[in-house]
């Protein structure tokens, strides 16, 4: 398996579409939901911050390798910047959003945040088989 931190077309340093940038596209959405996403899981099950942010960053860090396994071959700069925005939304709702709710609240915001993050990746995905069909 041969792993590539290069996308194989030149690559803007901002892109508004799907289409992979530099330093920002709207996978980066994707990727501050699914931080949002653990949030909520690591919250739900009482993983305490000792040990969910690093967990967290294993999970966003594991899934970018997973894509490179999958050919999905990005610029460097935009997959480190994929997990720290993931490790943002991670940071925001776990600090800020989620410690005064109860668990029920919790699961009904990851849920609500679930079918968002669904919603954009959905989108993502369909650019991304159209422009290399």
């Amino acid at each position: 398996m041969k792993i590539n931190f290069k996308a194989p077309n030149p690559v803007p340093f901002i892109s508004w579409s799907f289409q992979e940038g530099k330093i920002w596209d709207l996978w980066m959405i994707v990727h501050a939901l699914t931080g949002a996403i653990c949030a909520c899981v690591v919250s739900a099950f009482g993983i305490h911050p000792m040990y969910a942010y690093p967990l967290v960053l294993l999970v966003l860090t594991g899934w970018e390798i997973g894509e490179m396994g999958f050919g999905i071959a990005e610029e460097l700069e935009n997959w480190l910047l994929d997990v720290a925005v993931g490790m943002l939304g991670f940071w925001f709702v776990y600090e800020k959003l989620l410690p005064d709710m109860s668990r029920v609240q919790i699961i009904a915001v990851g849920v609500v945040i679930l079918l968002a993050n669904s919603l954009f990746a959905f989108l993502g995905w369909r650019g991304y088989k159209k422009r290399t069909a």
